[in-house]
């Protein structure tokens, strides 16, 4: 409503745009910041030495990719919610 009334009849479209690319970047960012968390853990020696591997043609860490994609499937799974996870 706020943004309607201060930025007119195409101000509602307008933040939901902006909300959209600004939630898409973040977990764009989080992909693949966290990824590589699991890698260098794995590196280390703290994880499986499994999340440590580098897609050949591309060099990134394609199985820390996937393991942050299941263990982000399991906690909203285990929540049912996103609320509790991000608050």
């Amino acid at each position: 409503d706020a943004a309607r009334v201060l930025m007119g009849r195409h101000g509602e479209t307008i933040l939901a745009l902006i909300v959209l690319t600004a939630t898409s970047s973040n977990i764009n960012a989080s992909m693949l910041s966290c990824s590589r968390v699991y890698f260098t853990m794995s590196r280390d020696g703290f994880l499986p030495g499994l999340l440590d591997r580098v897609h050949p043609r591309f060099g990134s860490p394609y199985v820390g990719v996937v393991a942050h994609v299941l263990w982000a499937t399991c906690l909203l799974a285990a929540y049912r919610a996103i609320e509790p996870l991000i608050g």
